[in-house]
C-alpha cells in the first residue's frame, strides 16, 4: 500500500477536515444505537447516541452509513428490517438531503455507468474543484459513498463525480440490481482501478476489453455451477473460488 493510497484511506474512515458547513446535514437520531470506529458492524464501538439527539454528518455510504462531521465515528441510519428494525436517524426538519444513490447497495459499492459523452472527476465535491481527469461515455466507476448535496465519492481512486446537472441531464447511471447481482463489485473495480493506474484516461478499445472480460467471467462461472448442479461435484467452484470448502 502506498502513502498516497494510505492518506486516502485514513480520510474516508478518520475524516480530513475537508467539509464546509454546508455540505454538513444535521441528524436526529429515532432510537439508541451505537457509534462504530469503522462502517460496518465489526467496527470498534466508540459510544452511543440516546433518542432525540441531533448528530452533524458529513457524508454516507451507500449502503447507509452515516459519518460523523463533528467527531469521529459512524452510525448505520437505517436497519432495512434486519432484526425487526428500521430507520435509526433521519434528517432533521428541513435539512435537504440530495442523495445520487437513494436505493441502499448490499455490497456496500455502487457501479454506475457514464452515459454522457464526458464527465469530470473532481478533487472535491464541488464544480470549481480542479478537474483530476474525464471519464468518457460507456466506462465504468464505482462508487462507496456519497455527500448531500448529489456527489458520488469514487471507490478505487481519487476523487467526486456528479450523477445529475440541470444542464446535461443525467451523467451517470447505476447499472440495474438484476445486472450486477452475480457480480462482485469489488473485484471489478480492482480491476478497473488496476487498468487505471497505468493509464489514467481509457480509450475505447480498453473499455470494450474490460466489459469483455466481465462477460466472460460471468460466462464461465455460469458454466462451472451448471457443471456442480448437473454432477453435484463442487471442485470446479472450489477452484475458482466462487466456493470454499466448509
Amino acid at each position: 500500500q502506498t502513502c498516497h493510497e494510505t492518506l486516502r484511506c485514513i480520510c474516508f474512515f478518520e475524516g480530513c477536515n475537508t467539509m464546509s458547513k454546508s455540505e454538513k446535514r444535521l441528524w436526529e437520531v429515532l432510537r439508541p444505537c451505537p457509534v462504530r470506529s469503522e462502517p460496518h458492524f465489526e467496527g470498534q464501538v466508540l459510544g452511543r447516541k440516546r433518542k432525540g439527539e441531533k448528530v452533524t454528518c458529513a457524508e454516507i455510504t451507500v449502503d447507509g452509513w452515516l459519518k460523523l462531521a463533528d467527531e469521529r465515528g459512524w452510525i448505520l441510519s437505517d436497519m432495512q428490517g434486519l432484526q425487526g428494525i428500521g430507520a435509526i436517524l433521519q434528517p432533521w426538519h428541513g435539512e435537504d438531503v440530495n442523495l445520487a444513490v437513494e436505493e441502499p447497495q448490499e455490497q456496500g459499492l455502487c457501479c454506475l455507468e457514464v452515459v454522457f459523452g464526458q464527465v469530470a472527476v473532481r478533487a472535491f465535491p464541488s464544480r470549481d474543484a480542479v478537474a483530476l481527469y474525464y471519464r468518457r461515455k460507456g466506462e465504468l466507476v464505482f462508487a462507496r459513498s456519497q455527500n448531500f448535496d448529489g456527489w458520488l465519492r469514487l471507490a478505487g481512486e481519487d476523487g467526486w463525480m456528479l450523477t445529475v446537472v440541470q444542464e446535461h441531464g443525467t451523467l451517470l447511471q447505476p447499472r440495474a440490481a438484476q445486472v450486477t447481482l452475480n457480480l462482485d463489485l469489488w473485484a471489478l473495480s480492482d480491476l478497473w482501478a488496476a487498468v487505471r493506474r497505468k493509464r489514467r484516461m481509457l480509450g475505447p478499445a480498453e473499455v470494450k476489453a474490460l466489459k469483455e472480460a466481465e462477460e466472460s467471467t460471468l460466462l464461465m462461472a455460469g458454466m462451472d455451477y451448471d457443471h456442480h448442479v448437473k454432477t453435484e461435484n463442487a471442485d470446479f467452484l472450489i477452484e475458482d473460488g466462487l466456493l470454499t470448502k466448509a
